[in-house]
C-alpha cells in the first residue's frame, strides 16, 4: 500500500495540505491507544488541532484513500458560524442601492 497507493498522483494531489507521519504501533504504543489504532495498517488524518478527521483500517485502494480524504478535508474545514452565515444572508437579500 505504502509503495503503490501512498505514491498515487491522485493520492498525492489530495493529501498535500496534510503532513504524513509513519509510526510503528508498536514501539509507539500510547500514540496507538490514543489514535484507537487497533490493527495495522492504519491510516489516520488528523486536524491541526489533532481531532481525527478521517480513517481507513486494513489495506487500502487508490479509491478508499480518496473517499477517506474527502471526509477528512471536510471534517477539518473550519465551520462557519450561525451568525456568519445569516450576516452572508443579510447581505445577499438586501438590495443594492448603488444600482440607482
Amino acid at each position: 500500500m505504502e509503495h503503490r497507493v501512498l505514491t498515487d498522483a491522485r493520492v498525492v494531489g489530495a493529501a498535500k495540505k496534510w503532513e504524513a507521519v509513519r509510526a510503528d504501533m508498536d514501539k509507539e504504543s500510547s500514540l496507538a491507544v490514543r489514535l484507537k489504532v487497533e490493527r495495522p495498517p492504519t491510516l489516520v488524518f488528523l486536524t491541526a488541532q489533532g481531532r481525527a478527521a478521517g480513517r481507513h483500517e486494513g489495506y487500502a485502494e487508490v479509491s478508499d484513500v480518496l473517499k477517506v480524504l474527502r471526509v477528512a478535508h471536510a471534517q477539518a474545514a473550519p465551520q462557519k458560524s450561525q451568525k456568519q452565515s445569516n450576516l452572508k444572508q443579510q447581505k445577499r437579500a438586501a438590495p443594492n442601492k448603488s444600482s440607482h
